[in-house]
């Protein structure tokens, strides 16, 4: 999995249970999470440093620029169901979400199931996965599930994370709202936060597990592949995400992607 991933819809859904269980590292996005993982398995959950071991089944939500990884240690396979949504999303449905207020800013909260609630909610995803590629079905069962768990959560432990970030998180999400800027390196963004270029390199790894030169191309990749699906070409998505030319851009995205920019397109066109 990419370090930043950005999955540009108000609503998306992911599956992950049908591949051997593999350490995804440390990413971020910019929209909430949830996940749901419904088997008994050693399982450990770090955010921003901090790590919990639910050991269980359970549902975690982590916010949006929220830096996370989960390891499951036990298992194979393990069925892991993914929702990604965003403040248009929970703006778009205020009653739908307004139990979840109250979670909102939390870095991330982990509810521990108890076993008769997590029958119940391997229905609904079950569901919800024959559903997956039709997101108003899927985003449908993603708000039962939500539903769900906020009416029983008083039968659930939780296990929160304190919302105390590094600086890494204000660095991370100044350089997704300056990404496209061709004088964006190490030596602005440490003079912008006023730290040492040595100390920015030190922490941004330290924290995120990647170099920080790494993080700003995964960033601009991942911008660039919205702009492939919606009809750009090379040139302009080279010049529009930061790059220097047209070649730079190609060999990052084939480096990144495992594909050149235009093989991505014709796999899109065929499938």
């Amino acid at each position: 999995m990419p370090f930043f991933e950005d999955y540009g819809k108000e609503f998306t859904m992911d599956y992950w249970g049908d591949v051997p269980v593999a350490n995804a590292g440390m990413h971020i996005h910019p929209q909430y999470e949830m996940l749901v993982v419904l088997d008994h398995t050693n399982s450990q959950i770090t955010v921003n440093g901090q790590t919990h071991y639910p050991n269980q089944p359970f549902i975690a939500f982590f916010a949006p620029f929220s830096l996370h990884h989960s390891d499951f240690f036990d298992k194979v396979n393990v069925d892991r169901y993914i929702y990604y949504f965003d403040d248009a999303m929970i703006d778009k449905h205020p009653i739908e979400f307004k139990d979840f207020e109250v979670y909102r800013r939390s870095a991330s909260i982990i509810f521990l199931l108890p076993p008769d609630l997590t029958e119940k909610f391997r229905t609904l995803n079950e569901a919800a996965l024959s559903n997956r590629d039709d997101d108003a079905v899927a985003s449908l069962l993603f708000m039962m599930n939500l539903h769900l768990l906020l009416k029983e959560k008083d039968r659930c432990s939780l296990m929160q994370t304190n919302n105390q970030v590094s600086h890494i998180n204000s660095i991370v999400r100044y350089m997704t709202e300056h990404f496209q800027e061709k004088n964006l390196t190490a030596e602005s963004v440490a003079q912008y936060f006023f730290i040492s270029r040595s100390k920015l390199y030190r922490d941004f790894r330290d924290y995120t597990t990647i170099s920080f030169h790494q993080f700003l191309i995964e960033l601009r990749i991942s911008k660039a592949q919205f702009m492939l699906k919606q009809g750009y070409s090379i040139r302009e998505i080279a010049s529009s995400v930061g790059f220097e030319n047209e070649s730079y851009f190609c060999q990052f995205f084939k480096k990144i992607k495992g594909i050149t920019p235009l093989q991505y397109v014709k796999q899109r066109r065929y499938r």
